[in-house]
């Protein structure tokens, strides 16, 4: 068990840095690298509202229309920041 906990503690900041990584490459307008990193990440992270928001930007911005507005429908309970609109 504690082996376990040591590799999470390893493990989690990696993922962490890798969101964060795809929103600094998007800021810097490199929006296909910066896809690739959320569309790999959108399996751990598609409970997290902040990540969502993010992905849905990222995708508007990169003419990816009909794939920001489904996600938008699939998490159409969220309350939309107004940067994703």
């Amino acid at each position: 068990m504690r082996y376990l906990i040591l590799l999470l503690c390893l493990v989690i900041p990696i993922v962490a840095s890798d969101y964060q990584d795809a929103v600094a490459l998007a800021k810097k307008g490199e929006l296909r690298k910066s896809l690739e990193i959320f569309e790999s990440l959108y399996p751990r992270y598609r409970s997290s509202t902040p990540f969502i928001y993010d992905y849905v930007a990222v995708l508007s911005w990169s003419g990816e229309d009909a794939k920001a507005l489904n996600l938008y429908e699939r998490y159409s309970t969220l309350e939309w920041p107004r940067y994703t609109l």
